[in-house]
């Protein structure tokens, strides 16, 4: 069996509907007929150049100094010129997806 040959803009959708979708590599990979270790090759690749995948997940975010009492902070994410801080009455759910949608980027 011949194997399909997908094009980069054919690539640049899939990995955007992996993103959109928030699901498993596995069930996408499964879906269009492709392999999981395919999929993050792609994603890496994209993220390397600086490509955006074909619809971009991404969110602007205006930063506010000292916006919160530091007593109410229950966790401090920390990354490459950027700090979330994470509310103590933020909930189990909202700060699963936050990291879900982070580990997109």
């Amino acid at each position: 069996m011949k194997r399909l040959q997908r094009s980069r803009e054919e690539w640049r959708s899939i990995v955007a509907e992996w993103g959109r979708r928030g699901v498993a590599a596995a069930a996408v990979a499964v879906e269009f007929g492709v392999s999981r270790s395919a999929l993050y090759y792609w994603r890496t690749k994209f993220r390397e150049e600086g490509v955006a995948p074909a619809e971009s997940l991404f969110v602007p975010v205006v930063p506010q100094e000292n916006a919160v009492p530091t007593d109410r902070v229950a966790a401090v994410l920390r990354g490459q010129n950027v700090q979330i801080e994470i509310l103590a009455e933020a909930s189990p759910n909202w700060v699963a997806e936050l990291l879900r949608d982070l580990d997109r980027c």
